[in-house]
C-alpha cells in the first residue's frame, strides 16, 4: 500500500483512508503469494497511464499471469529427460519378423 500510496499521492490522504484500504487489501490478498502480489503492484504502477490507483481485483489478475509466465519460463528452462534404448526382447523381436513377412497373424 506505501508504494501505490506513494504513486497515487491524489488518493488514500486520510490516515483512516489507508487503514481501511490496508485492511480490506489484507483480507483480500491473504490466499495470495506476496511475491507476486508485489510484482505485479509494480508493473501496474510501470504501466499505469490511467492516473488511478489498481483495484484488488487488477492486482490478482496481474499476479496470477506473472506466475503463470514464472512456471512457463520455468519449464522452458527444464533440461530434456534422457532416454535410453531399451533392446527389444529377442523373442519379440522373432514374432515382429514373422509378422512382418506376413507368415504370422
Amino acid at each position: 500500500m506505501a508504494a501505490i500510496r506513494a504513486a497515487y499521492p491524489n488518493y488514500y490522504k486520510s490516515l483512516a483512508e489507508i487503514d481501511d484500504a490496508i485492511n480490506l487489501w489484507a483480507e483480500m490478498l491473504a490466499d495470495d503469494k506476496a511475491e507476486y502480489i508485489a510484482k505485479a503492484v509494480k508493473e501496474f504502477i510501470k504501466t499505469d497511464t490511467s492516473g488511478f490507483p489498481p483495484t484488488i481485483g487488477q492486482i490478482r489478475t496481474r499476479a496470477r499471469e506473472i506466475h503463470i509466465n514464472d512456471i512457463e519460463k520455468s519449464k522452458r528452462n527444464l533440461p530434456e529427460p534422457e532416454t535410453k534404448a531399451i533392446p527389444m526382447p529377442p523373442e519379440l523381436r522373432e514374432k515382429l519378423k514373422k509378422v512382418l513377412k506376413g507368415t504370422e497373424a
